[in-house]
């Protein structure tokens, strides 16, 4: 089996449910930031010192594959919900208590980890805005995604500052 189909070779592609759409369609744009984010959240996982952020970075992004599936139009089997929303909050508070008070603004690049929590970060926020584009667009997109990758941006600033 080939990697290449060449089915995409005309600026289009599939969705679930088998719509062909265009790249540039915003369900396309969500799924390319959520991807985006899931490899920066790896680097970030590869880099980071502690086997608490480990585990926590890689249940995020196990989190965020059936997130990119419903940003796409799917029904995922395990739908994010407000556990994880409150999930995410409790690991914010725990690396902020951890890393002290937050004095103002944070210039990234003082390691590799926290640099490459910062980047997972700007990552998670780009998804944010194209979900909000796709939203306005029309496509329905469920609260608790909003949410969810929310809530993630603050626990990625919180890890970083925190220095994983």
């Amino acid at each position: 089996m080939s990697l290449y189909t060449r089915a995409g070779d005309s600026g289009q592609t599939d969705l679930p449910g088998g719509a062909r759409v265009s790249k540039a369609h915003p369900r396309v744009a969500c799924c390319g930031a959520a991807d985006e984010l899931t490899c920066a959240l790896g680097l970030a996982r590869s880099l980071c010192r502690r086997a608490d952020t480990a585990g926590a970075l890689r249940r995020i992004q196990e989190t965020l594959i059936p997130l990119a599936g419903e940003l796409a139009g799917g029904s995922p089997d395990k739908p994010v919900d407000q556990g994880e929303v409150a999930w995410l909050e409790a690991l914010t508070d725990q690396a902020t208590a951890e890393a002290g008070p937050w004095t103002g603004f944070v210039l990234p690049g003082e390691d590799p980890p926290s640099a490459a929590l910062h980047l997972a970060r700007a990552a998670a926020r780009r998804l944010e805005r194209e979900m909000v584009a796709a939203g306005e667009a029309g496509c329905d997109i469920r609260p608790a995604l909003f949410s969810y990758v929310n809530r993630l941006s603050d626990a990625l600033f919180a890890l970083a500052r925190r220095k994983d």
